[in-house]
């Protein structure tokens, strides 16, 4: 039994993902562009796009893009309710409760997985700390009913 054409565009795309020649984050080219370079039409792309989206490979947002989806697995850090500490932070928790009680649906996607690890010398020098202190890396994106708002990119200590 042959493969469908939608079956061939859903391995060629899945291959990518898995190869690394798209990685977690990342904006896939536009449906014009992967129907040409495929020699497929849009249709068959769009089709094979929500496939993968259904398989957790990747992101389709409305008016923003397909993107990849991290393979991390979610770990959750510290208990409760997360505080917001620093002016950062407080500015993201009242952008996202102001989103939300004016009926606007508001989705955070992590772009790469958060990570622990040492300040380093730039950071360390901007935070007043240690260079081995170890510090929390969260870079995210901030879509407003499913388009894409704003990117952020928070460095803070671990709880």
């Amino acid at each position: 039994m042959s493969n469908s054409k939608i079956d061939e565009v859903v391995k060629i795309i899945h291959g990518r993902i898995i190869e690394g020649n798209y990685v977690a984050g990342q904006r896939l080219p536009a449906e014009r562009v992967l129907a040409e370079e495929l020699g497929v039409s849009r249709p068959t792309i769009r089709t094979a796009l929500l496939r993968l989206q259904s398989d957790n490979l990747i992101d389709i947002v409305p008016r923003g893009g397909i993107f990849v989806r991290s393979h991390a697995p979610k770990v959750k850090m510290g208990g409760g309710t997360p505080k917001n500490k620093g002016p950062e932070l407080q500015q993201a928790g009242s952008f996202i409760h102001s989103m939300r009680a004016s009926g606007r649906d508001v989705l955070i996607r992590y772009l790469e997985p958060s990570s622990i690890r040492p300040a380093g010398e730039e950071i360390s020098a901007k935070l007043n700390i240690p260079e081995h202190e170890n510090i929390l890396r969260r870079y995210r994106v901030q879509l407003v009913d499913r388009v894409p708002y704003r990117i952020l990119d928070t460095i803070c200590s671990p709880p």
